[in-house]
């Protein structure tokens, strides 16, 4: 059986991507792996990671956000390399989410 909703009154963020455009005239944006990206990271770099969660359990429900799953190896490799850039005072790379140090990754 295929059900499907229709929305009445989508929302469009018209008025934030406007402000985000505006904002984003003197950043510059690159698509590559974090590895890469954080290699080259300096004092004048802002970085955001947002990886999929871990799961804490062996029976806790995971689905991967993409064909390539983000494991429990990257996750440590990319708390490993976020530590470095919070050792020499990149912005933003001062994160440590509450669950992985409850996971004994961190």
């Amino acid at each position: 059986m295929c059900r499907l909703a229709v929305i009445k009154s989508p929302i469009f963020p018209e008025a934030e991507l406007y402000h985000f455009a505006e904002k984003a005239q003197n950043a510059e944006f690159y698509c590559e792996s974090y590895e890469e990206c954080m290699q080259r990271a300096d004092s004048r770099t802002v970085v955001y990671c947002d990886p999929p969660y871990a799961p804490l359990t062996a029976t806790a429900n995971f689905t991967a956000y993409h064909t390539n799953s983000f494991n429990l190896e990257q996750q440590v490799l990319l708390a490993q390399k976020a530590e470095s850039l919070m050792k020499k005072r990149i912005p933003g790379a001062d994160f440590q989410p509450p669950h992985a140090a409850d996971a004994g990754m961190v």
